[in-house]
């Protein structure tokens, strides 16, 4: 039996605490949370113990440590840039992959020198101002497409999908989504119509 928290009980009889993880006679596992304190009983000195079933709560923080692990795996991983927004165009976080696009150093970097994402970075301003009116209008938004410019003042194509993320009283607090380059698809395309013009 694993014995983890403990603290043993002070001479002014306070109520002592601790969890630990034991063994069920099928063999399961079990975590028990455990309140104790020291009391006087016909005169003898006694622990009077109060036990409680913590097993679903351990395994659901089990789980939650295991799954936000998972989605911080895949967010620093991630080929596509991903991003959230606040509303006033300013990055409360982005991955790496976002950063490379943009000719950015780091994540770190990236949102410490872009405070006004549709001044900054959008080659058309506006274009900013319409995709977040659509998203508070729909919630939604999918292959919209922009051009912006890198660190260097370089530009390129990207296409965004993007959502609204609200509280529970359906306050807007963030857009989230991903940006992906498109720029040699553009420029194929934009040879193609030169090319049909030039044969017309």
């Amino acid at each position: 039996m694993a014995i983890r928290n403990m603290r043993k009980y002070n001479n002014n009889n306070a109520p002592s605490a601790y969890e630990f993880k034991g063994i069920r006679k099928d063999g399961s596992t079990i975590f028990i949370d455990v309140s104790a304190i020291k009391m006087a009983y016909k005169g003898k000195d006694v622990i009077l113990a109060f036990l409680r079933d913590i097993t679903d709560r351990k395994l659901g923080e089990a789980a939650l440590l295991e799954s936000e692990a998972k989605y911080r795996s895949i967010f620093e991983n991630a080929i596509e840039g991903i991003f959230q927004t606040t509303p006033e165009g300013r990055y409360l976080g982005i991955n790496p992959a976002f950063a490379k696009m943009f000719g950015y150093g780091s994540p770190e970097e990236m949102i410490a020198h872009v405070t006004d994402i549709g001044g900054q970075l959008y080659v058309n301003p506006a274009d900013r101002r319409r995709l977040r009116e659509m998203l508070s209008g729909t919630g939604y938004i999918e292959g919209f497409e922009t051009e912006v410019r890198r660190k260097d003042g370089t530009t390129f194509w990207i296409s965004i999908n993007a959502y609204c993320v609200r509280d529970g009283d359906g306050n807007l607090l963030y857009f989230e989504g991903t940006n992906t380059d498109i720029t040699d698809r553009k420029q194929a395309q934009d040879a193609l119509r030169k090319s049909e013009y030039a044969l017309h």
